[in-house]
């Protein structure tokens, strides 16, 4: 029964529940424990069978040992300060394999049979001693992440407020000054002022709504990250009077992709629709998302291809995606072949 509650103990040590397969190979094997601990008091209360019981206690004992050298080893690969409860336990099994060893060898080495629980009485000082360093590292461990989640929150914190400052404060200014320019009697009421505010104040809403969407939570998963980018290329190419040809994988895999990966991502593939519709004169544009090893996003369009000696190829537009591209750790490709390819 000390070995069940030992394995919760364990369970709650180590925090299991975050891989629930190897949480439920614990829990089968403290309830195992349990069950046979409650039929060996039953079978000692009906029979009385010292010695049979203590047999069938060593096979018990020696089939809970295989196992629980097994789940130790998938542990260690899993958990970094679990090798001190793996130690502990290590020292436990050995005092408690020398004990059992001895009280049953005991009369034979003149023994005396109360001596022989020694080694188990020593190999649980020694766990004990192992389980407080364990806890010690274990709490070091939790206070590191914090901190570092602490500073991935202000660096998040700052980099919203700069892309704030960025995408909207421009652009409330421009509408302002516009605003103003339309007040002063000199200018007068001009439509092409007020179809330039309904145009910024369109971009501002959209800015606002991908950065909504990028700090959403429930939208860090490739799929909502490849579902967002097909709207918004469809309505925004569709009203540009370019057709879409969207490629996606067939099935989409559960993969955690955090909010500054989706915005610089997203970023990258909106600068690219922009520059098509701006400058490349085509009428159709391709998409195609493949996900193996890597993720790979094509945009291509049959129109007539970047000017590679002109200042389409050294604006700051393809400087900054290929710039947000390596901040992820990726590669950007530029292919002029009918139309032009970026990879």
């Amino acid at each position: 029964l000390s070995y069940a509650l030992y394995i919760k103990f364990g369970r709650r040590f180590l925090g299991t529940k975050q891989t629930p397969r190897l949480n439920r190979y614990f829990i089968i094997l403290e309830n195992f424990i349990i069950a046979y601990t409650l039929l060996s008091l039953i079978f000692l209360l009906i029979t009385g069978n010292i010695l049979l019981e203590l047999q069938i206690y060593s096979v018990v004992f020696a089939i809970t040992f295989i196992i629980s050298v097994i789940l130790l080893i998938r542990v260690y690969r899993v958990y970094n300060y679990a090798k001190y409860l793996i130690i502990g336990s290590s020292i436990v099994a050995i005092g408690g394999c020398l004990a059992l060893y001895l009280g049953m060898a005991a009369p034979n080495f003149g023994i005396h049979q109360d001596h022989s629980n020694l080694f188990l009485q020593l190999g649980i000082i020694g766990d004990f001693i192992f389980l407080n360093i364990g806890l010690v590292v274990k709490t070091k461990t939790l206070q590191a992440n914090e901190i570092a989640r602490q500073i991935a929150v202000e660096q998040e914190r700052a980099r919203i407020s700069a892309e704030l400052h960025d995408d909207l404060g421009g652009g409330l200014s421009t509408i302002r000054l516009m605003a103003e320019m339309i007040k002063d009697p000199q200018f007068g009421i001009n439509g092409d002022y007020l179809n330039n505010i309904s145009c910024k104040s369109g971009e501002l809403i959209q800015n606002m709504n991908e950065i909504v969407w990028s700090l959403n939570n429930n939208n860090d998963t490739f799929a909502a990250m490849i579902l967002y980018l097909k709207q918004y290329a469809g309505a925004f190419l569709e009203e540009a009077g370019i057709r879409l040809s969207f490629k996606q994988p067939s099935k989409m895999p559960v993969i955690e992709v955090n909010g500054n990966i989706r915005r610089q991502v997203f970023l990258v593939a909106k600068e690219a629709l922009n520059n098509i519709v701006r400058h490349s004169k085509a009428d159709y544009v391709e998409i195609h998302i493949t996900l193996g090893d890597q993720l790979h996003i094509t945009i291509a369009d049959n129109g007539k291809g970047i000017d590679t000696a002109g200042k389409e190829l050294t604006g700051n537009g393809l400087h900054n995606m290929k710039q947000r591209i390596e901040n992820l750790k990726g590669q950007f490709e530029i292919i002029y072949q009918q139309g032009t390819h970026i990879l």
